[in-house]
């Protein structure tokens, strides 16, 4: 992309020597607005020319400010795909107890440190997980309650629905849809436990991700936008999204935390 080089003006005193200073403004330029033009160009080939343009823009203005534009989206067993429930053969599902986590968490592949698992455990979160035979193939989390997003945001929600975080498939089971064939299995265990459904979050850009989720029957319900530096965000939600109870709360400086699922108080 083109990038705009300024010519300083000249001013009283000893001539400037204009190309020495259109080389040193160049430098500053090129070096803080880079952008990976490669995806650009996939996103506008992939997914069609409005979501490259909201792409590029989102990209321009949050070197600017930062800014965090996220579609809030809800799954239902009336609009979940029920073609997702299928397990692949030879695999099994489930929610796991304590000692189910502790035991996974002995392997570090499987993201699942201590300090996580005592936060997570500590609020009642629940982790469904998908097994081939007794190696971990997929797990997603769901929680009931407020949930840091990032160490200075929280993410609040009707406790009559589970949020859905922290998805993870073993890289040698990619491709099987064990996310989405997940979270529909997921759904309708938290179902018979008294939940309406689960809401998320996709940021705006991820166009692949929203596309895999419609295909699972989620619906948007509205954007929360997010500006600012860390510990100086200023967050609002738009559409629907209030009807879910759905906003964030952003934490000042000093009182960040260490990330998604540690215990967090309602504001």
């Amino acid at each position: 992309m083109p990038v705009p080089v300024p010519v300083p003006e000249q001013s009283a005193g000893p001539p400037v020597e204009p190309k020495a200073e259109r080389l040193r403004w160049t430098r500053v330029c090129t070096c803080t607005l880079p952008m990976n033009l490669t995806k650009i160009r996939g996103t506008f080939a992939e997914h069609g020319w409005a979501a490259g343009l909201h792409d590029v823009a989102k990209k321009a203005v949050s070197r600017v400010v930062p800014l965090r534009i996220m579609k809030a989206v809800e799954l239902t067993v009336d609009t979940l795909d029920k073609e997702f429930l299928d397990l692949p053969t030879g695999m099994t599902g489930g929610f796991l107890d304590e000692a189910g986590l502790r035991t996974l968490a002995t392997d570090p592949k499987h993201d699942l440190d201590d300090d996580f698992l005592r936060d997570v455990l500590a609020k009642g979160d629940l982790c469904y997980a998908i097994f081939d035979g007794d190696k971990l193939a997929a797990y997603g989390w769901y929680a009931r309650g407020p949930t840091r997003i990032s160490p200075s945001l929280v993410l609040h929600f009707d406790p009559a629905f589970a949020y859905m975080y922290k998805g993870l498939t073993l890289p040698a089971y990619r491709g099987k849809r064990l996310h989405a064939v997940g979270m529909a299995r997921a759904l309708v265990g938290l179902e018979r436990t008294g939940a309406q459904g689960i809401v998320s979050y996709i940021e705006s850009n991820n166009f692949a991700s929203r596309k895999s989720c419609e295909r699972l029957g989620y619906r948007d319900v509205g954007t929360i936008y997010v500006v600012g530096a860390p510990g100086r965000e200023r967050a609002w939600a738009t559409g629907n999204a209030s009807r879910y109870g759905l906003r964030v709360h952003c934490l000042p400086l000093g009182n960040e935390g260490r990330g998604s699922g540690e215990t967090v108080r309602a504001a």
